[in-house]
């Protein structure tokens, strides 16, 4: 191998590491706070959620503008 290879395949290993093992601490170590969350979060939360119930069926019709 070249040394140009060779220090890729480091730093991507690294970073593939780096990054799996950032997934698998956080995903554990936050699933069991999500039922403790703040006021301000809580409001974020409920302001971005999507409208469970709208009406698709009756809704203005769409015409050509020429």
């Amino acid at each position: 191998m070249t040394r140009i290879a060779l220090i890729f395949l480091v730093i991507a290993v690294t970073s593939a590491a780096a990054t799996t093992s950032y997934f698998l601490y956080f995903d554990l170590s936050f699933s069991d706070q999500t039922e403790e969350l703040s006021n301000s979060e809580q409001r974020i939360r409920d302001f971005f959620k999507p409208a469970t119930k709208r009406d698709l069926h009756s809704g203005q019709e769409m015409r050509p503008r020429w």
